[in-house]
């Protein structure tokens, strides 16, 4: 199982999240924004196994975290969820090795999108 980092500013989706990893064995951490989840990426002590990410928060954005994780872990696994359409993007913004999940999902694809980004690094 992996130590999964979740970086959402809606409550509602956080507590989803955690609840349906925690279920298959994860250990989840959960933050608001993406300044809290650098803090814990920055951590000496931390052993992140994946990040997942909301697109769009407040203050320090998925992009911009997932460019600063990339710096700290540039093998992190990253998953990244949003309501906007994957598409609207520009290409070089969400590179090829990063899941992307649309919202609305089901715990079902949510669990599926997990996998597949915890095995881009097994690889």
């Amino acid at each position: 199982m992996a130590t999964i980092l979740v970086a959402e500013d809606d409550a509602g989706v956080r507590d989803l999240v955690l609840a349906a990893l925690g279920r298959v064995g994860h250990t989840v951490v959960t933050v608001r924004d993406g300044a809290e989840a650098m803090r814990i990426l920055e951590a000496k002590d931390s052993a992140v196994d994946l990040l997942v990410s909301d697109i769009n928060m407040p203050g320090l954005g998925g992009i911009e975290l997932v460019s600063k994780a990339r710096e700290q872990a540039d093998r992190l696994p990253i998953l990244m969820m949003s309501g906007t359409n994957r598409w609207a993007f520009e290409p070089e913004t969400i590179a090829a090795d990063i899941t992307v999940l649309e919202k609305p999902f089901t715990l079902n694809q949510l669990l599926e999108a997990v996998e597949v980004a915890l095995a881009e690094t097994r690889r």
